[in-house]
């Protein structure tokens, strides 16, 4: 697992940014030698720099790593994919790094709110399309 700052990467979503504090980074080479997977939550200060366990949310993302490149600093970019959403179950400090046990964070809305949040995005673009101007032909 890796603390992030400043920023909170969902499912789905590709996100650059530079890895350069010495545990991160092995949580880093650890994950890049294993299957690219790692799981990403927010620490809530980022201005700690190196956050416990109890500092950073217990909900993040497990990201698939799809480029990373190692920087002449010491520091890696690299760019992230959001899977899914995870829970912290269990955090260890393993070899200058913390693994977490994570499970997965499935959230499904029953049928009658699906139904019901269905039916308001169709009124409202249906309200929206109200608002288009008519076209006009020139003669």
């Amino acid at each position: 697992m890796m603390p992030i700052r400043d920023v909170v990467i969902f499912p789905f979503m590709m996100t650059p940014f530079v890895v350069g504090r010495e545990s991160s980074v092995r949580a880093l080479e650890e994950a890049l030698a294993a299957d690219k997977k790692i799981f990403l939550a927010t620490q809530h200060d980022a201005s700690i720099d190196e956050p416990k366990s109890n500092e950073i949310y217990q909900v993040g993302t497990i990201v698939n790593i799809v480029q990373s490149l190692k920087l002449p600093d010491g520091n890696i970019k690299v760019l992230v994919e959001g899977i899914e959403r995870g829970k912290i179950l269990q955090v260890v400090d393993t070899e200058g790094f913390m693994q977490a046990t994570v499970r997965v964070a499935r959230y499904a809305l029953s049928q009658p709110s699906l139904e019901a949040a269905m039916q308001r995005v169709t009124s409202c673009s249906s309200n929206t399309s109200s608002f288009a101007r008519p076209s006009t032909t020139r003669p």
